[in-house]
């Protein structure tokens, strides 16, 4: 895994990572978490398409995304929502179903969707295999009927409704941002968007287009897109800002083009996501305080309690991650080779 890592693409992932975690506080002022909410998910899968490869061989494709996506959800994501159910018994004395805390990553439904995005990567990936070996690797065809298909599964979501297992509905709608991310990289079209105007540009443009799909089409008692949540306003909008958002966020990534910090963020993104309690405590101070996104304290005190936090979270989680890759690189699907 190692031999071939793009430096640009770790970084993009850092970022992003960065991204999830401030929308995950709390404490993120309403209008940056909203902000974020528009491409920090749209933006992992588009770089999920950048990275893919369908060399292999169907059976060891499978085996190697059941170890290196799914594996961390049994691993790290169970250990977390076990240590987030303690916490909740001992700091708020609830009573907590054990039954479905352990249940959760087999099921992968409705509530019981224990990190969703990794469940939904997985089903994604495999439909993107086949439906690349099916079209032959053609660019052309793979990106249309890849929108075709998250069209067909928003309309689904809107007017259907059934909660469908694993998350195959959020794989599908999110198929074209991984389509896009394959076709920047079959076309080697990145380098155009390292450009101080394409970032400019991708960032007016998600904003402004973000900004009319939350005010006019999302719910007013929600106010953002949230592809957890199914809520996507109007589906085109949010296909434009979602896309513009992530080509923002890989411009800004190929310009910075190296730094360490970012690029060791981007590496473990997968144990950062998958361990949730640090963002859990944080957030429970945070509420014990009085302190969210809606408490109407000063944008200013959000954003600095909210920097603090996720300085502290990053920081747990980056003794954790070189812990798990020093003595524990399995619980990921890595080996001490290529961690």
């Amino acid at each position: 895994m190692s031999k071939a890592r793009v430096h640009w693409v770790d970084i993009a992932k850092g970022i992003t990572i960065i991204c999830v975690l401030f929308g995950h506080t709390v404490g993120t002022p309403a209008l940056l978490a909203r902000f974020v909410y528009l491409f920090h998910m749209p933006a992992f899968f588009m770089l999920s398409g950048y990275v893919f490869s369908n060399k292999r061989k169907f059976g060891n494709f499978l085996t190697v995304k059941l170890r290196t996506v799914i594996l961390p959800i049994f691993t790290i994501g169970l250990t977390g929502a076990v240590l987030v159910g303690l916490a909740m018994k001992l700091l708020k004395h609830e009573d907590i179903n054990w039954k479905w805390t352990f249940l959760n990553p087999f099921v992968q439904y409705g509530d019981h969707n224990l990190l969703w995005y990794l469940a939904s990567l997985f089903v994604l990936l495999i439909i993107f295999y086949g439906l690349t070996k099916l079209l032959k690797d053609k660019i052309k065809l793979i990106i249309p009927i890849s929108f075709l298909l998250g069209l067909g599964s928003y309309c689904f979501i809107k007017f259907v409704g059934i909660t469908v297992p694993w998350n195959i509905d959020i794989a599908l709608v999110a198929l074209p941002f991984t389509a896009i991310g394959y076709g920047l990289k079959k076309s080697e079209s990145c380098e155009k968007l390292k450009n101080p105007f394409v970032l400019l540009a991708a960032a007016a443009v998600c904003i402004a287009v973000g900004y009319i799909n939350v005010k006019y089409f999302c719910p007013d008692l929600f106010k953002s897109v949230d592809m957890h949540q199914k809520i996507y306003g109007n589906i085109f909008l949010f296909y434009i800002a979602a896309i513009a958002g992530s080509f923002m966020i890989i411009s800004l990534s190929m310009l910075i083009n190296n730094n360490i910090l970012l690029e060791y963020f981007g590496k473990n993104s997968i144990i950062i996501y998958a361990f949730e309690p640090a963002q859990y405590f944080v957030n429970f101070l945070l509420k014990t305080v009085g302190i969210t996104r809606y408490s109407g304290r000063p944008f200013i005190i959000l954003l600095a309690v909210s920097i603090l936090s996720v300085a502290v979270i990053m920081l747990v989680n980056c003794i954790l991650s070189a812990e798990i890759n020093q003595f524990a690189p399995f619980l990921i699907g890595r080996s001490r080779d290529n961690k």
